[in-house]
């Protein structure tokens, strides 16, 4: 195993998570006030499991608000230093996080045989103040390659219903007009040695500073490459994630996407409903079922719901299926480079789509009991499918190896995997260590990624299948 030089371009978040509400069942009545408490932000009732966006300062005075109409709110605690989110939903805790940063940090913290998977530099916005310092703390040694200054996110994770809702809360200043991340990306962070190029979706606030991120970064890639020709060393793989629902619409992101593929090899990232966003139109599908799905906010009711819904399922693998066949198939095609796609969708089939056409994949379904939360799921699935590319494995076990991420990630309150995670049967031959070693746990995975003889036969007696599901 070769270790891979990875830069990573993308927001510093800090997720507030509160794990707990004090006061009961009151979660789905402040979920359905959003709209009412933040009009400029919230447009419609939002769903379990969605990303919001609305500005830090108002945030405090919408749950403020809202207590003070029930006739909860606690002045005296205020005086306290205890917030009205905190008297909502109780004391939160603080994790690093951030979609590539979440992703970057399981491979920079994982080991294999005493060998680290990648080295790694960071380039983000990093606030000054104490989100800033838990940020950087959080991240391995010596990674971060930006300027200590700008305007990070913070997220208050909510436990609505039977999920948690993420609502992200960019401040007044923010990054576009604090400081240019160009200028960070240009300095001499990408060159000939850089291997990988990972690129969050939502770097920026708007357009216009998106628009000149990605195109700094894809001139230092193309620099780079001319370089790595004439050494004889592969392209560099920028990994690109439409991490965020809010910037997949975006045209620009489109476009450069579509650019990026002409440069050099590129690997997307997304859920399935993102792909369909950023590559055409997402609602005639669902049109014949929103009469059905109304007025429903609790995850599980939801999801049981649409379960029993004729024909659901199936128009939505179509429509998945239509976006590959219709947009993402002819990029590959049409592109002279690398070009895949690794699409989500939840605890249903994956898609893997390359220049060979599409394949489907199942996770392993988890009893309900050990679903905690959602939120980071897809970063830790990014992180487990690179592991395994780096350490060599197949599409296949890399894509298990991504399942395998992803179910310790939703198994947990935090959105990042732990840094101490250890190979569980300290097995000298192995060594691994880190969010690796979760592969530890799977024999089939064990053999293919951590290059040990597995324990037990690699057939799966569940699928038949040589590598089957981990």
């Amino acid at each position: 195993m070769e270790t891979k030089n990875v830069v990573m371009i993308g927001n510093a978040v800090v997720d507030y998570v509160y794990p707990k509400i004090p006061v009961d069942g009151i979660e789905n009545d402040f979920m359905s006030a959003m709209p009412d408490l933040f009009p400029a932000f919230v447009k419609e009732l939002p769903r379990p499991g969605d990303t919001l966006f609305v500005l830090a300062e108002m945030m405090e005075e919408g749950a403020a608000k809202f207590l003070k109409k029930r006739g909860l709110y606690n002045a005296k605690a205020v005086f306290n230093n205890k917030s009205a989110l905190e008297q909502l939903f109780g004391a939160h805790k603080k994790y690093a996080g951030g979609s590539i940063a979440n992703t970057m940090a399981a491979l920079q913290h994982s080991h294999i045989g005493g060998k680290p998977l990648v080295n790694g530099k960071i380039v983000s916005t990093l606030s000054e103040g104490a989100d800033g310092d838990t940020f950087e703390a959080e991240m391995p040694a010596g990674s971060m390659a930006g300027t200590r200054y700008g305007q990070g996110l913070v997220c208050h994770v909510l436990p609505i219903g039977d999920d948690r809702t993420m609502v992200t809360t960019p401040h007044v200043t923010k990054p576009s007009t604090d400081h240019n991340l160009a200028i960070d990306v240009a300095n001499n962070v990408i060159d000939e040695n850089t291997d990988i190029v990972m690129f969050e979706g939502f770097v920026a606030h708007d357009e216009a500073h998106f628009e000149e991120i990605f195109d700094t970064m894809l001139r230092e890639i193309e620099a780079a490459n001319m370089v790595r020709q004439w050494m004889m060393k592969p392209a560099i793989q920028l990994v690109l994630t439409a991490s965020s629902q809010g910037v997949a619409a975006m045209e620009s992101y489109q476009k450069a996407v579509a650019r990026a593929v002409n440069v050099t090899d590129v690997t997307v990232h997304s859920n399935t409903g993102e792909l369909r966003r950023l590559m055409q139109e997402d609602t005639a599908w669902r049109k014949p079922f929103e009469p059905a799905l109304a007025g429903i906010t609790n995850a599980r009711d939801l999801d049981k719901t649409k379960k029993g819904l004729t024909g659901y399922r199936e128009a939505k693998t179509q429509a998945n299926i239509d976006a590959i066949l219709g947009a993402a198939l002819p990029m590959v095609w049409k592109s002279s480079y690398n070009v895949r796609f690794v699409m989500t969708d939840g605890g249903n089939d994956a898609f893997f789509v390359d220049k060979n056409g599409y394949q489907t994949f199942a996770p392993k379904p988890l009893a309900k009991k050990d679903m905690i939360g959602r939120v980071g799921a897809g970063d830790a699935q990014m992180a487990g499918f690179w592991a395994a590319q780096i350490a060599g494995a197949d599409i296949k076990d890399s894509m298990y190896s991504g399942f395998a991420f992803a179910a310790a990630c939703i198994k947990q309150h935090e959105a990042r995997l732990s840094p101490d995670l250890k190979w569980p049967k300290n097995d000298a031959t192995v060594a691994a260590t880190g969010p690796v070693s979760l592969l530890g746990h799977h024999d089939d995975l064990r053999a293919s990624v951590l290059k040990v003889a597995p324990l037990l036969p690699v057939v799966s007696p569940a699928t038949g299948l040589k590598n089957g599901p981990a």
